[in-house]
């Protein structure tokens, strides 16, 4: 018995001995960075994982030096550190993968504020289309939503919130793999004082890069936090000095909607309203109201000879009253009307998906059946979410159905169980002709 046991406490240790074998850390590091290239680093509600060599590391760049593409080379890269006298390369790899881990995540959230705040309007997005669906559509699964509706993206504490929430695993993979590399160059052989000084070379200029490039943003929501603070106790003028000052620091502040707000509501109140951001404070009034074609009718005066000329913050103001007015026509039984409204919200943003998957319902309700198809395979072109395309395709389905198309409608209601098989009563009941 002594000696079974002897053989069983050898095996575990040499088990544990190759598990945490520096040349085993090394690779599995490599691996990871090696993976991240291929899997998603961001999870866009709807359109689905944006993965790592499809993300420009900066717009000014080629689209090809992608995030994956240097996470790997670096993957590469570090598997030379296997041979002893290359081993410095684990610091040269590791570096990179850090730095690039946090330049997505303050690129995301602070330097081009854009990207997550679209991304949070897709957020927005999927929780209107789910209860667009369990009021309108017939059951079809019992499913957690997929969004969450109490993230913001107002302040860079927000978005830095945002950007973690809906990261996914390529970006954790990069910043596992990189801590891996620098845990196997700590534990390679060689003069400890050499290690230790290259962990503190990469610790320390990771921490510059922080407090060079964030600082000025820092500086600017002060300025932001103080203007809210002069708005808020009706000193209107030294507001909106404040706000310039963000303005001209901070360019993502053109995307931040609630922003624009607060400068509209100086501008009206020190009776400038002929400013543009002016007609966006006097129709989110109207919005909070219920009071959907003021608000439209604001909005859209905001640039009255070109409304190509506003800005991306009106822009999504005007979708959105578009987006809203369509779905409270539409329960008041008035589908002429909110299919009007989606209509002309795609012709402001043709890339803003939820439109398209009323339209796919509501021009089925109309008995506009090619209609309804057409819209939902453009809804199907840009989706990546799997519960929604399933439900799409079964409204494609009961749209070829009604034409008499039998073998198209089963067609798209076998698509509907390929996108979701477990819990899709719709599709299996309408197989099955009930």
């Amino acid at each position: 018995m002594k000696e079974e046991k002897r053989t069983e406490d050898n095996w575990v240790m040499r088990l544990l001995g190759v598990v945490f074998h520096v040349k085993t850390i090394l690779v599995t590091g490599a691996l990871l960075l090696m993976a991240s290239s291929v899997l998603g680093w961001i999870d866009r509600p709807v359109l689905g994982w944006l993965i790592g060599f499809r993300m420009p590391i900066s717009e000014r760049l080629p689209a090809m030096l992608s995030y994956g593409l240097f996470c790997l080379g670096a993957g590469v890269l570090s598997l030379v550190a296997l041979m002893d006298r290359f081993r410095w390369v684990c610091v040269v790899t590791s570096g990179v993968a850090l730095l690039l881990s946090l330049n997505f995540l303050l690129s995301y959230s602070i330097f081009n504020a854009k990207e997550i705040i679209l991304v949070n309007e897709l957020n927005q997005q999927e929780a209107r289309i789910v209860l667009f669906s369990n009021k309108n559509l017939p059951t079809c699964f019992m499913v957690n939503p997929t969004f969450d509706p109490v993230i913001t993206t107002d302040t860079i504490k927000d978005r830095l919130y945002a950007t973690i929430h809906f990261s996914t695993f390529g970006w954790y993979s990069a910043v596992l793999g990189g801590l891996l590399i620098i845990v196997a160059f700590c534990k390679l052989n060689g003069p400890i004082r050499y290690r230790n000084t290259a962990v503190i070379f990469i610790i320390s200029a990771l921490s510059i890069y922080v407090i060079v490039v964030v600082i000025p943003f820092l500086i600017a929501e002060n300025y932001r936090n103080k203007g809210d603070y002069y708005l808020g106790t009706g000193m209107y003028y030294e507001a909106l000095g404040e706000y310039e000052k963000y303005m001209n620091i901070d360019l993502s502040s053109k995307y931040i909607k609630s922003f624009h707000n607060h400068i509209g509501k100086i501008y009206y109140f020190i009776g400038r309203s002929d400013m543009a951001d002016a007609y966006l404070y006097k129709g989110s009034v109207y919005m909070e109201q219920g009071n959907y074609p003021m608000a439209i009718f604001y909005y859209s005066n905001m640039e009255r000879d070109d409304l190509s000329l506003m800005s991306p913050a009106a822009r999504s103001f005007l979708v959105y009253a578009y987006v809203r007015y369509g779905l409270s026509e539409y329960q008041e039984n008035m589908k002429d009307s909110s299919i009007e409204a989606w209509k002309r919200s795609l012709k402001i943003n043709p890339s803003q998906v939820e439109a398209y998957y009323y339209l796919s319902r509501a021009y089925y309700d109309m008995s506009s059946f090619e209609e309804s198809v057409l819209s939902g395979m453009q809804f199907l072109k840009t989706s990546r979410n799997r519960i929604r395309n399933a439900e799409v395709s079964c409204n494609i389905g009961d749209s070829f159905h009604k034409m008499k198309k039998f073998d198209q409608a089963r067609l798209f209601y076998l698509k509907s169980l390929d996108f979701v098989t477990d819990g899709n009563q719709r599709a299996l009941m309408s197989l099955l002709g009930r």
